[in-house]
Protein backbone atom coordinates (compact mmCIF):
# COMPACT_ATOMS: atom_id res chain seq x y z
CA UNK A 1 0.00 0.00 0.00
CA UNK A 2 1.29 3.44 -0.90
CA UNK A 3 1.61 6.00 1.84
CA UNK A 4 1.69 9.77 1.64
CA UNK A 5 5.18 11.24 1.57
CA UNK A 6 6.14 13.14 4.70
CA UNK A 7 7.65 16.57 4.39
CA UNK A 8 9.68 18.40 6.98
CA UNK A 9 7.90 21.21 8.81
CA UNK A 10 8.21 24.79 7.70
CA UNK A 11 10.53 26.80 9.88
CA UNK A 12 11.66 30.40 9.92
CA UNK A 13 14.77 30.90 7.81
CA UNK A 14 14.23 27.61 5.99
CA UNK A 15 16.39 27.72 2.84
CA UNK A 16 14.35 27.98 -0.36
CA UNK A 17 16.32 25.13 -1.93
CA UNK A 18 14.54 22.78 0.50
CA UNK A 19 11.16 23.75 -0.96
CA UNK A 20 9.34 22.15 -3.87
CA UNK A 21 8.67 23.95 -7.16
CA UNK A 22 5.10 24.95 -6.27
CA UNK A 23 6.25 26.47 -2.98
CA UNK A 24 9.07 28.42 -4.63
CA UNK A 25 6.60 29.71 -7.25
CA UNK A 26 4.19 30.99 -4.58
CA UNK A 27 6.94 32.58 -2.46
CA UNK A 28 8.56 34.22 -5.48
CA UNK A 29 5.19 35.53 -6.70
CA UNK A 30 4.43 36.89 -3.24
CA UNK A 31 7.77 38.66 -3.12
CA UNK A 32 7.28 40.08 -6.63
CA UNK A 33 3.78 41.26 -5.67
CA UNK A 34 5.21 42.93 -2.59
CA UNK A 35 7.80 44.90 -4.59
CA UNK A 36 5.21 46.38 -6.94
CA UNK A 37 7.75 46.25 -9.78
CA UNK A 38 6.55 46.28 -13.38
CA UNK A 39 8.03 44.59 -16.42
CA UNK A 40 9.33 47.31 -18.76
CA UNK A 41 8.40 45.45 -21.97
CA UNK A 42 4.82 44.51 -21.09
CA UNK A 43 4.03 47.22 -18.53
CA UNK A 44 2.40 44.67 -16.26
CA UNK A 45 3.38 43.66 -12.72
CA UNK A 46 6.25 41.19 -12.61
CA UNK A 47 4.24 38.76 -10.50
CA UNK A 48 1.54 38.73 -13.21
CA UNK A 49 4.15 37.86 -15.83
CA UNK A 50 5.20 34.90 -13.65
CA UNK A 51 1.59 33.65 -13.61
CA UNK A 52 1.35 34.06 -17.39
CA UNK A 53 4.61 32.14 -17.95
CA UNK A 54 3.39 29.37 -15.66
CA UNK A 55 0.17 29.30 -17.75
CA UNK A 56 -2.02 29.87 -14.75
CA UNK A 57 -5.40 31.08 -15.90
CA UNK A 58 -6.54 34.65 -15.35
CA UNK A 59 -8.87 33.81 -12.47
CA UNK A 60 -5.88 32.39 -10.57
CA UNK A 61 -3.86 35.55 -11.10
CA UNK A 62 -6.79 37.73 -10.05
CA UNK A 63 -7.39 35.53 -6.99
CA UNK A 64 -3.72 35.85 -6.03
CA UNK A 65 -3.90 39.64 -6.29
CA UNK A 66 -7.13 39.76 -4.28
CA UNK A 67 -5.74 37.35 -1.66
CA UNK A 68 -2.65 39.54 -1.18
CA UNK A 69 -4.64 42.78 -1.12
CA UNK A 70 -7.10 41.43 1.43
CA UNK A 71 -4.24 40.29 3.68
CA UNK A 72 -2.59 43.70 3.52
CA UNK A 73 -5.85 45.55 4.20
CA UNK A 74 -7.02 43.25 6.99
CA UNK A 75 -3.66 42.67 8.67
CA UNK A 76 -3.59 43.33 12.38
CA UNK A 77 0.20 43.23 12.32
CA UNK A 78 2.99 43.63 9.84
CA UNK A 79 3.38 40.61 7.55
CA UNK A 80 7.01 39.78 6.87
CA UNK A 81 7.66 39.15 3.19
CA UNK A 82 11.33 38.97 2.33
CA UNK A 83 13.04 40.55 -0.64
CA UNK A 84 13.09 38.80 -3.99
CA UNK A 85 16.76 37.83 -3.69
CA UNK A 86 16.58 36.40 -0.17
CA UNK A 87 17.29 32.67 -0.14
CA UNK A 88 15.38 31.87 3.08
CA UNK A 89 11.73 31.68 4.03
CA UNK A 90 10.19 34.03 6.59
CA UNK A 91 7.81 32.64 9.21
CA UNK A 92 4.93 34.55 7.61
CA UNK A 93 5.72 33.25 4.14
CA UNK A 94 5.69 29.74 5.63
CA UNK A 95 2.28 30.37 7.21
CA UNK A 96 0.87 31.55 3.87
CA UNK A 97 2.19 28.41 2.17
CA UNK A 98 0.52 26.41 4.91
CA UNK A 99 -2.78 28.27 4.32
CA UNK A 100 -2.75 27.49 0.60
CA UNK A 101 -1.77 23.84 1.11
CA UNK A 102 -4.65 23.37 3.54
CA UNK A 103 -7.05 24.92 1.02
CA UNK A 104 -5.79 22.57 -1.70
CA UNK A 105 -6.67 19.53 0.40
CA UNK A 106 -10.05 20.82 1.53
CA UNK A 107 -9.29 21.97 5.07
CA UNK A 108 -10.56 25.56 5.18
CA UNK A 109 -10.84 25.54 9.00
CA UNK A 110 -7.07 24.97 9.34
CA UNK A 111 -6.41 27.65 6.73
CA UNK A 112 -8.65 30.09 8.62
CA UNK A 113 -6.86 29.32 11.87
CA UNK A 114 -3.49 30.07 10.25
CA UNK A 115 -4.84 33.26 8.63
CA UNK A 116 -5.98 34.39 12.09
CA UNK A 117 -2.29 34.99 12.77
CA UNK A 118 -2.54 37.98 10.43
CA UNK A 119 -6.09 39.28 10.75
CA UNK A 120 -9.38 39.01 12.60
CA UNK A 121 -11.36 35.75 12.32
CA UNK A 122 -13.95 37.42 10.08
CA UNK A 123 -11.28 38.80 7.74
CA UNK A 124 -9.60 35.38 7.74
CA UNK A 125 -12.84 33.72 6.61
CA UNK A 126 -13.35 36.36 3.89
CA UNK A 127 -9.79 35.87 2.65
CA UNK A 128 -10.47 32.15 2.21
CA UNK A 129 -12.53 32.77 -0.95
CA UNK A 130 -9.73 34.17 -3.14
CA UNK A 131 -7.28 31.87 -1.35
CA UNK A 132 -9.34 28.83 -2.33
CA UNK A 133 -9.59 29.99 -5.96
CA UNK A 134 -5.82 30.49 -6.02
CA UNK A 135 -5.21 27.06 -4.46
CA UNK A 136 -7.47 25.35 -6.99
CA UNK A 137 -5.92 27.08 -10.01
CA UNK A 138 -2.42 26.23 -8.78
CA UNK A 139 -3.44 22.59 -8.42
CA UNK A 140 -4.98 22.63 -11.91
CA UNK A 141 -1.51 23.45 -13.28
CA UNK A 142 0.09 20.68 -11.22
CA UNK A 143 1.42 23.07 -8.59
CA UNK A 144 0.48 21.12 -5.48
CA UNK A 145 1.79 22.47 -2.20
CA UNK A 146 2.93 19.69 0.13
CA UNK A 147 1.30 19.34 3.50
CA UNK A 148 3.92 20.46 5.96
CA UNK A 149 3.57 21.03 9.64
CA UNK A 150 4.38 24.26 11.39
CA UNK A 151 7.86 24.56 12.87
CA UNK A 152 8.44 23.12 16.31
CA UNK A 153 10.51 26.21 17.22
CA UNK A 154 7.81 28.11 19.04
CA UNK A 155 7.26 31.58 20.32
CA UNK A 156 4.00 32.73 21.90
CA UNK A 157 2.22 33.35 18.60
CA UNK A 158 3.37 29.96 17.30
CA UNK A 159 1.91 28.26 20.37
CA UNK A 160 -1.39 30.06 19.74
CA UNK A 161 -1.37 28.77 16.17
CA UNK A 162 -0.61 25.21 17.24
CA UNK A 163 -3.45 25.23 19.77
CA UNK A 164 -5.87 26.74 17.25
CA UNK A 165 -4.98 24.03 14.71
CA UNK A 166 -5.89 21.18 17.04
CA UNK A 167 -9.58 21.84 16.56
CA UNK A 168 -11.39 23.16 13.49
CA UNK A 169 -12.38 26.83 13.62
CA UNK A 170 -16.09 27.36 14.06
CA UNK A 171 -17.67 29.18 11.12
CA UNK A 172 -20.87 30.93 12.12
Amino acid sequence: MLSKPRFESYEADMPLWRLRTAEVFVVTSLRLWNTGDFDAATEEPQWRLAFRRARIELRGALAFDQFCRMLVIAATRSIQVRTRGCCALSRDEALLLHVLSQLQVGRPWYAAAALAQFCTPLAARLTLTPGHTLAVTLAARGLWLPERGVSSHRDESQEDLQSSLTEPARVH
